[in-house]
């Protein structure tokens, strides 16, 4: 006791006992970027962010998903960690308020009730136990004198036993489990749906479907996320095809959405043979209604689209305007859309209406030069995509579609050439490849252009009937 003066106070506040003045506008501030936190997670753009997050998975269940295993968590986890550091603050308000004196065979105790004396001790994180008179007390490191001696030090009596349950029993301790705890309880939401969204992958790529409805059952909330993942697989057959496009028609009411897939979907559409519902979803607006009147033989619908300013710029869709100008009769206006200045060969598309252009035109010998062409679909520009058909995407879809095209454009070649019976067998070839894999609509213009040619040929027959009737796909 000689090496000390007495006084032990909180080493925050030495001078004197008084409130360490930092602390109160400290929790005040704590609490003001509480609510800023609370207001930004539950109302402001924390919580457009975390409902956009979870429309991937979830799409119009995203908000009431969101709530329950986003923002509530976060929100909690928050609260829970600002209430300790409050709690913590108070407790350090609190001992900087409270002063030992030493006295006479004992201690006083200034603002605080504590050990008279010291008949045992015990170690615990954060402090220590003191057998007092009578009971127990826990005493926190960091009452020290002005010479910066620590009470426990000198309060210390004897040996300390070397094992005693209350060395776990620190305040410390306890805080540290209640926060473990309520983050436990509070992840448990965010910790359930990473689970049920890795059993819904694994039982979708699986192909276990029994397994796919009982999870759907108990959370229909996925079935946005089911459906994505079934138009991710690469396919070249109707019947998967029209499968995906039943599921991307369901995907446009409830889910999820991302940019490019209503295009996408109207696309499949046209190449399915099902352009009349493609028009229908695009509410007859857009440079593609142009391009589907043109293709379904509209032309006077297409006229009005042009007459809206709806068919693009100058220069867009130049081959669409060009098989609308055929079909009216327009030959050479319609080569005059054509002839821009263009490098190498130009793609079959635009290669075909240019030679069935230049043959109604009477420019027979350019015809027969773009009929050559037509007869080698394979050197004509592809669309790029690629090699070894990978297991999802639209690559298998597009090879599939340039093998059918390449069928049309050697019928076509074949039939500005003058041989009618082999460009009859390469339609039959290209018709039959087309409806196995469920393509019908790539042939629309091929269809048009050979019935300029020829209005009598296989290819005039009524192309719903080749599509064939689908219950699924109507509205």
């Amino acid at each position: 006791m000689s090496q000390t003066d007495g006084r032990f106070r909180y080493f925050l506040c030495r001078a004197r006992i008084s409130p360490t003045r930092w602390i109160s506008p400290l929790q005040w501030l704590l609490l003001v970027a509480w609510l800023f936190f609370a207001h930004w997670l539950l109302f402001g753009w924390g919580r457009i962010v975390e409902v956009e997050y979870f429309s991937h998975f979830h799409g119009i269940f995203a908000e009431e998903v969101a709530f329950r295993a986003g923002i509530m968590p976060n929100f909690g986890l928050v609260t829970l960690a600002v209430f300790a550091l409050e709690l913590w603050l108070q407790a350090l308000w609190k001992r900087s308020t409270c002063e030992v004196r030493a006295v006479e065979g004992g201690w006083q105790w200034l603002g605080r009730r504590g050990p008279e004396v010291v008949r045992r001790m015990a170690g615990s994180p954060g402090g220590a136990w003191c057998l007092g008179a009578d009971r127990w007390f826990f005493v926190p490191k960091g009452y020290v004198d002005s010479a910066g001696a620590d009470w426990l030090r000198c309060a210390a009596k004897g040996s300390s036993p070397p094992w005693h349950w209350r060395r776990l029993a620190s305040p410390l301790l306890g805080l540290l489990v209640i926060l473990l705890a309520g983050a436990a309880l509070l992840e448990r939401p965010v910790i359930e749906h990473r689970k049920n969204l890795k059993r819904i992958y694994r039982a979708v790529e699986s192909g276990n479907s029994a397994e796919i409805s009982a999870l759907l059952k108990d959370h229909p909330e996925f079935r946005p996320w089911v459906l994505y993942l079934s138009v991710l697989p690469a396919c070249d057959q109707a019947a998967c095809l029209q499968s995906q496009i039943a599921d991307r028609l369901e995907m446009l009411s409830i889910g999820p959405g991302y940019a490019g897939d209503g295009t996408t979907l109207v696309r499949l559409l046209i190449v399915n043979g099902r352009a009349p519902l493609a028009l229908r979803l695009m509410d007859g607006k857009g440079p593609l209604a142009l391009d589907i009147a043109v293709r379904l033989g509209r032309v006077h619908e297409a006229e009005r689209l042009l007459a809206e300013g709806l068919g693009g710029k100058k220069d867009d869709m130049k081959t669409t305007k060009a098989l609308l100008r055929l079909q009216e009769g327009r030959y050479e206006q319609a080569l005059g859309d054509l002839q821009r200045p263009e490098e190498g060969i130009p793609p079959q598309r635009m290669l075909a209406i240019r030679a069935v252009a230049e043959y109604l035109a009477g420019r027979c010998d350019q015809a027969r030069r773009d009929a050559y062409l037509l007869m080698v679909p394979e050197s004509l520009p592809q669309a790029a995509h690629p090699d070894g058909n990978p297991p999802t995407g639209l690559a298998t879809l597009i090879e599939a579609s340039q093998e059918i095209r390449g069928h049309a454009s050697r019928a076509l070649g074949q039939l500005l050439l003058g041989d009618e019976g082999a460009a009859r067998f390469e339609w039959v070839s290209a018709e039959q490849k087309a409806r196995r894999a469920g393509l019908m609509g790539t042939l629309d213009d091929d269809r048009i252009l050979l019935g300029l040619l020829d209005p009598s040929g296989p290819w005039r027959l009524a192309r719903s009937a080749a599509a064939g009737p689908n219950p699924a796909m109507e509205l």
